[in-house]
């Protein structure tokens, strides 16, 4: 079942100042009112009774008449994402920073709920990650997506007050909405604090298999190019670029926009005057 149909901060502002308990067999759960809502997930009786009680308790935060009543339910196994294919995230502290400069904030990394936090990489570096394999510690993963960034980060983790807009914040001073990048786990093993991160080839997960229900168009993905070319003449700069990525780069057509980032100075939009195959 999709992460969106549960109540999840990106959905419902307040979530982040529930509390809950768990002592390995009762779950104790505590709304932003103090009241209290206690269960046992192997108790059917208990189970039935918490929930007769959960229209009530949730209501804080909202319940939807024209939706379902919430219900509390067993995930069973596995565990539940975004996407389908998004198992692991990694944020880039460098490219949070940028986001703060421009923000004129100070954004703790963990709003970004990376299960990688990494740093000493250029702001945005992890873009040229696309398609790419890398090692962390022991661990291998295959990175593919850059993460489109949902309204939780602008919620205070420690407050639970939802006090600046990520989102629209990414898109005004950068031109997209993606902070971080998600990766596959082709190998596990032990990673530390402090484990070096290195780049050791390309990915086997295939472009066309990141293209799971709900993902983001892949032509709106920032990647990063090499200049192979600049002329500059009395009227215009035509600037030629390759993609980095090992997989292809989205079709180009003459007349289409091209926004480029430019580091500290922000981005601009340009327009394709001509393109080909690499």
């Amino acid at each position: 079942m999709p992460s969106r149909n549960y109540y999840i901060n990106a959905r419902v502002d307040g979530m982040s100042k529930f509390q809950s308990d768990f002592d390995g067999e009762t779950i104790l759960l505590k709304n932003i009112l103090g009241e209290e809502l206690v269960f046992k997930m192997d108790d059917q009786d208990s189970l039935d009774a918490a929930n007769g009680k959960i229209g009530d308790f949730m209501q804080p935060v909202g319940v939807d008449e024209e939706l379902p009543v919430p219900t509390i339910i067993d995930r069973g196994q596995g565990s539940i994402w975004d996407y389908s294919d998004t198992p692991l995230s990694i944020i880039n502290t460098e490219s949070v920073k940028a986001l703060d400069e421009k923000l004129g904030t100070n954004l703790d990394p963990l709003r970004f709920r990376g299960n990688f936090v990494i740093s000493g990489l250029p702001a945005w570096e992890e873009f040229s990650w696309m398609g790419k394999r890398i090692q962390i510690g022991d661990c291998i993963l295959d990175v593919h997506r850059p993460i489109d960034r949902c309204p939780t980060p602008g919620v205070n983790p420690e407050t639970g007050e939802r006090d600046v807009e990520v989102t629209p914040g990414l898109q005004e001073h950068f031109g997209h909405i993606y902070c971080g990048m998600y990766a596959n786990v082709v190998k596990g093993g032990v990673v530390s604090v402090g484990a070096k991160i290195k780049v050791i080839g390309e990915a086997e997960i295939k472009l066309e298999d990141t293209f799971v229900i709900n993902a983001s168009k892949y032509a709106l993905w920032p990647r990063t190019a090499e200049v192979s070319a600049c002329d500059v003449d009395n009227e215009k700069t035509s600037i030629t670029l390759t993609t980095t990525s090992p997989w292809q780069a989205p079709e180009a057509k003459v007349g289409q926009r091209l926004k480029l980032h430019l580091g500290a100075k922000g981005w601009t939009q340009e327009f394709i005057t001509s393109a080909s195959e690499r």
